[in-house]
């Protein structure tokens, strides 16, 4: 699985929009701000609100559940936008998308979060420990290109 997410970062040539260790809950709010910066003027302007809840949640989630280094990349290119982010833990992330959340649970949210978010949504072990989890948008037809 991880040369799917390998070859989906290198296969086309995106560009790196933003890079950042994430290392505590103001790193996840500082993120926010870098990521509507980098989307303001592209084609995924329309969709900053799914890919910001995105990559907060992912970033999040690598600080409550993974192990340090946490890694955030934003990447965009003429016709998608992908976002990953990397810990050192080696448990891998996982719901049921077929069993709801308790109403009153502090956690159980995130990853549901990014799956209704994305486009396409997913998990892969690198091969040198720790995993990736990544969120990707494709441009629609209509979409104005990246400048």
């Amino acid at each position: 699985m991880f040369e799917a997410v390998r070859s989906t970062i290198d296969d086309t040539g995106l560009d790196l929009r933003v890079g950042q260790r994430i290392n505590d809950r103001r790193d996840v709010a500082g993120l926010r701000r870098r990521i509507r910066d980098a989307l303001s003027d592209s084609w995924v302007e329309d969709r900053v609100d799914a890919v910001t809840l995105a990559a907060t949640e992912l970033a999040a989630n690598g600080l409550v559940h993974g192990k340090q280094p946490v890694l955030f990349r934003l990447f965009t290119g003429p016709e998608r936008v992908l976002i990953t982010v990397f810990d050192s833990g080696d448990t891998m992330p996982y719901f049921d998308p077929d069993q709801p959340p308790e109403l009153l649970a502090a956690a159980g949210r995130g990853l549901r979060l990014v799956r209704s978010a994305a486009e396409r949504s997913g998990t892969a072990s690198a091969p040198n420990g720790g995993k990736w989890v990544f969120a990707e948008w494709r441009r629609a037809p209509g979409d104005e290109p990246v400048p």
